[in-house]
């Protein structure tokens, strides 16, 4: 961010700047790459009524929020009072992210705040979303334009009431100037925007779709006719927001939607992975149907003491074989070496290029090769216990080096030793609790989320410690997947039963699977 010098007081001044940022539909997945970049930078986010909560939590940890949503029947905000707030945020030097739904310039006022703001020369850059007009109705399966059914669309706002004389959407002709009709914010006025439309040539059967919340997890989709839309939209009692589709395109949506494609939709699944590594699990879920809520329970830092960690990295060359635990010890390793000032070739790639490399589990084996190693050996069961089992060579006599977590369980090195190989074992990183606000508690006993996703011991004694005594009966009222035997009988340890869904293939995949299979088979996950 560039600075203006005060030439009167000889100081510098930080120069403000506002983003004019679209979330899009809903879902933050389909949030745009700039505008994720966007969140990381701002010291300030004002936001509108649609953006969810999941789009915030994308934001750094200092940044400040601002509510500046209009709720239907309530008080809030005049867009005045917002063009001022951003001007004066600015002003003050402050990097702000004005976060509507949707795209920020249709019917999201952002083109008021852009005058405003180019008026008063604050600095200001526009990033397009992708508007809940084109995404929603894609996302329930109903194409906007189709050959030989609809060569055109038409996009209205439906909050103004279509009864009174000032009106400045002509329904009459929208009946009949567009094959598609889509109507944003529309509940409301549903029963006299319908009386307008087939007031203006629209054929009563003209079939309809209501689509709340699209793009999430919670989104449902009414069908109905233009004559029965309204009736059926107060008999089901759907609340906004809702994107309306009128045309013949709607009943295309028979024929694309299958339920087989989303076998976990409406699940609201936990992500306790830490930060930085829930994206593969995330991508999955939502793949699968299901909306992830990424909550870390652990953090993964470097040892204290890193000198044996040194010293390991020093002569790492000189071992027979070096054993992986995790990925995370694989990143930190090469990020060790590399800090030594002895090593000029680069990282792990260029030191063990004669050195056998075992990692435990696919996700360690992916890791590793992401880094350019060669992996010769990842054992069948993905634990640190079977591997000196299944080890590819006589493991007596070997110079082995294991790298793992601080707090790892000794099975690996005991059972490595126990065949006559020389282990070494050195930390490369701990596992920490994160300290909670009581947010995990709430969402547990709240009933906010339908399963609860744990991908190691940690993050099960993590969940212990945060919601403490009740821990065992908040855990019963949601779905448990653990990934793997050992996770499994941390949990079942702590919590005092087993958990519902246990992966057997120790990957985000498999645990994914599980939770499908778990599905197929009982069909019971919490609604």
């Amino acid at each position: 961010m560039s600075e203006k010098r005060n030439e009167k007081a000889g100081t510098t001044k930080r120069e403000g700047k506002v983003y004019l940022v679209g979330a899009g539909p809903g879902n933050p997945g389909l949030m745009t790459v700039r505008a994720m970049e966007c969140l990381k930078e701002a010291d300030v986010i004002v936001y509108d009524r649609l953006v969810g909560k999941a789009v915030l939590e994308k934001r750094k940890a200092t940044c400040e929020c601002i509510y500046a949503g209009k709720e239907v029947g309530e008080k809030s905000m005049a867009q005045e009072e917002i063009n001022e707030l951003l001007i004066k945020l600015a002003e003050e030097g402050q990097v702000v992210v004005r976060l509507k739904g949707g795209d920020p310039f249709l019917f999201g006022r952002g083109g008021e705040e852009a005058v405003a703001l180019r008026a008063h020369s604050i600095p200001f850059e526009v990033v397009p979303g992708a508007s809940s007009a084109l995404a929603v109705p894609l996302a329930a399966g109903i194409p906007l334009t189709h050959r030989g059914v609809s060569s055109s669309v038409a996009i209205a706002t439906g909050h103004e009431d279509p009864s009174k004389g000032d009106c400045s959407v002509r329904w009459d002709a929208l009946a009949r100037a567009a094959d598609t009709l889509v109507i944003l914010m529309g509940i409301g006025n549903l029963e006299k925007i319908v009386a307008k439309l087939m007031g203006g040539g629209r054929a009563a059967e003209t079939p309809v779709a209501v689509i709340r919340e699209g793009t999430t997890s919670e989104q449902e989709v009414v069908v109905s006719t233009l004559q029965n839309v309204a009736s059926e939209v107060r008999r089901l009692e759907v609340k906004p927001p809702a994107v309306i589709v009128v045309g013949e395109v709607v009943r295309l949506r028979e024929q694309i939607v299958e339920s087989g494609n989303a076998p976990l939709k409406g699940k609201r699944v936990l992500v306790t992975r830490p930060a930085g590594q829930a994206r593969e699990l995330s991508r999955l879920l939502r793949a699968a149907g299901a909306e992830p809520i990424e909550l870390p329970l652990i953090g993964i830092v470097p040892v204290e003491n890193d000198g044996p960690l040194r010293e390991a990295m020093s002569g790492i060359d000189s071992f027979d074989w070096v054993i992986f635990t995790s990925a995370n010890g694989v990143r930190l390793a090469d990020e060790a070496l590399r800090a030594l000032p002895s090593s000029r070739e680069g990282g792990l790639a260029s030191r063990l290029r004669g050195v056998k490399v075992a990692a435990v589990g696919p996700g360690t084996a992916r890791a590793a090769r992401e880094l350019g190693l060669d992996v010769a050996f990842v054992p069948k069961r993905y634990s640190a216990g079977s591997l000196a089992e299944e080890f590819p060579e006589k493991v007596e006599g070997l110079r082995v080096l294991l790298l793992r977590a601080e707090e790892a369980s000794p099975a690996l090195g005991g059972g490595m030793r126990r065949y006559g190989a020389h282990v070494e074992e050195v930390a490369v990183y701990r596992v920490e609790p994160l300290k909670d606000n009581g947010e995990l508690r709430r969402m547990l006993e709240g009933g906010e989320v339908n399963v609860v996703t744990l991908t190691s011991s940690s993050a099960v004694r993590s969940l212990f410690k945060r919601v403490g005594k009740s821990a065992r009966e908040a855990t019963n009222n949601v779905q448990v997947a653990c990934l793997g035997h050992v996770t499994a009988g941390t949990f079942r340890e702590l919590m005092g039963r087993d958990p519902d869904i246990r992966a057997r293939v120790y990957t985000m995949a498999g645990l994914v699977q599980a939770m499908i299979d778990f599905e197929n088979s009982h069909g019971t996950m919490s609604q």
